[in-house]
C-alpha cells in the first residue's frame, strides 16, 4: 500500500464552511450556530472514509500576525475583520482534531499554508 499524506489548511476550510452556511446556518436547540463545527467535521470524516490517508494533519493560522505583517504592515489590510463565529470555532476544531488523533500544525509567525508548503515541496 502506498502512503497517502493529506495536509489540510484548517483556516481555509473554516472559511469555506462559514461562507457555505452563512445564509442558512445550522442552529442547535440552545441557539448556537453549529455550522462551522458540523461542516468541518463532515469534511474531515468524509475525506478519511473516501481517501483513507495513511497520514493526515490540519494546519491552523496562529493567533496574532505573521512575518508578512512585520515586512508589510498593510498585509491583508483590505480584508474584513474575521467573523466572530470563525474565531469562536477555532479552539473547538483543534480539540476535535486532537480527539480524532489528527495532529494540529501551528507555527507562531506563519500561516497554515506556509507550514504546509515545505511538506508539499519535499514530497515531489
Amino acid at each position: 500500500m502506498t502512503d497517502k499524506l493529506y495536509l489540510i489548511d484548517g483556516h481555509a476550510l473554516v472559511f469555506k464552511v462559514y461562507y457555505a452556511f452563512v445564509r442558512r446556518p445550522m442552529i442547535n436547540s440552545k441557539g448556537m450556530d453549529m455550522s462551522i463545527l458540523f461542516g468541518f467535521t463532515k469534511y474531515i470524516l468524509e475525506l478519511i472514509e473516501r481517501e483513507q490517508p495513511t497520514h493526515l494533519a490540519v494546519a491552523f493560522d496562529p493567533p496574532g500576525g505573521t512575518f508578512r505583517n512585520e515586512m508589510y504592515p498593510a498585509y491583508k489590510a483590505n480584508r474584513s475583520e474575521t467573523p466572530q463565529l470563525v474565531i469562536d470555532a477555532l479552539d473547538p476544531l483543534m480539540e476535535l482534531c486532537r480527539a480524532l488523533d489528527i495532529p494540529v500544525l501551528m507555527l507562531p509567525g506563519y500561516e497554515a499554508d506556509d507550514v504546509i508548503g515545505p511538506f508539499h515541496r519535499s514530497c515531489r
